[in-house]
């Protein structure tokens, strides 16, 4: 294996870590350093920074493929951009792995795990530009969606597309402020097809109805019930998104979908920390088509995200889970990696 990354300190860490699970490992801290290694060290997987001196990470693999003196193998992106164009770059060039800085350790061995099975396995190249979750097939039918600034049209939009029959639970928080009495089930569901209401204390989850946090007041899942606290605020807002992420996690497990939209900070990453921890799937619009791309951009950064997914793409996505569904991704919409053909 060859770790190419112009950070010394970053190269050597992630070189050791690797030899001590069993790798045999060698480090390059500049293009033709990596390139001469390549052709006599033969590795099979080449984890590669893409912020190189003088030559960028996509450049440098596709003149090592374009080397009839390199042996092929495959390549794993290291870098500290995460918009879907970035990945799509990564794709482009060849890469079969697209992994965001900063990289957490399990998720660099699964990466790693998962191309050396592909290498044993022979899998073939249209294969790789594929992913899949809930490849276990789990409905996953309780959905929590939260989102701040530039969220309020992309979730009344996602709820348009969202058919009647959808047989999920949906909560939803959107930061706002504490002053503010409109009711947001009104304008959110004014074109879905769901019934959409504004959450109260005590309310019975149902199927098919979206639950919308009222101001100045968080909501969770508790018990099979909506339930709202004037607790402190969290990340200088309530509602916040974490309560209801975190309270879903610990309620369903397995179940649940959390789903960060367009907003600035990063309230929901704690929450899909803990959706992630419980089994659950955690989505995030694109960072490239949200008005504010902080909060999907910190969640991919940190963690698991299984899928980063246009708003369209998102609905179907939903309707998938909740019926149980596996579903196939291109590289694209997958930041971080989970699964293979």
């Amino acid at each position: 294996m060859l770790v190419v990354d112009d950070h010394v300190d970053s190269a050597a860490l992630a070189a050791e870590l690797l030899r001590l699970r069993g790798h045999e490992t060698r480090v390059a801290y500049e293009p033709e350093a990596a390139l001469r290694i390549a052709v006599e060290f033969e590795p099979e997987i080449i984890l590669l920074d893409i912020g190189l001196p003088g030559m960028s990470g996509y450049e440098l693999a596709q003149l090592m493929r374009a080397d009839p003196k390199v042996k092929p193998c495959r390549f794993i992106a290291l870098t500290a951009h995460a918009f879907t164009r970035d990945v799509q770059a990564s794709e482009a060039a060849g890469f079969e792995a697209h992994l965001t800085k900063p990289i957490g350790l399990q998720l660099l061995f699964d990466a790693i795990e998962a191309e050396q099975s592909s290498v044993a396995e022979s899998t073939l190249p249209k294969a790789l530009n594929k992913l899949w979750i809930n490849s276990e097939r789990i409905p996953r039918n309780v959905v929590v969606i939260g989102g701040s600034a530039g969220s309020h049209p992309v979730i009344a939009e996602l709820l348009a597309q969202l058919p009647a029959t959808l047989p999920a639970v949906i909560g939803i928080v959107i930061h706002r402020g504490t002053q503010s009495s409109a009711d947001w089930s009104v304008s959110l569901g004014r074109k879905a097809s769901l019934h959409v209401v504004e959450a109260a204390s005590g309310d019975l989850l149902q199927r098919g109805t979206v639950y919308i946090a009222p101001s100045d007041q968080h909501l969770t899942f508790n018990h099979g019930r909506a339930a709202l606290d004037a607790g402190a605020k969290e990340h200088f807002t309530r509602p916040a998104v974490d309560p209801l992420f975190v309270s879903a996690a610990r309620e369903y497990g397995r179940r649940v979908v959390g789903v960060v939209i367009s907003g600035a900070g990063h309230d929901g990453l704690q929450g899909l920390l803990h959706v992630t921890a419980a089994g659950g799937l955690s989505l995030v619009q694109a960072p490239s088509e949200a008005q504010q791309p902080s909060m999907p951009q910190y969640s991919i950064a940190h963690d698991h995200v299984s899928a980063a997914l246009t708003v369209e793409r998102i609905a179907g996505v939903l309707v998938q889970l909740a019926n149980g569904e596996a579903v196939s991704l291109g590289a694209a919409e997958a930041p971080l990696i989970r699964s293979r053909l």
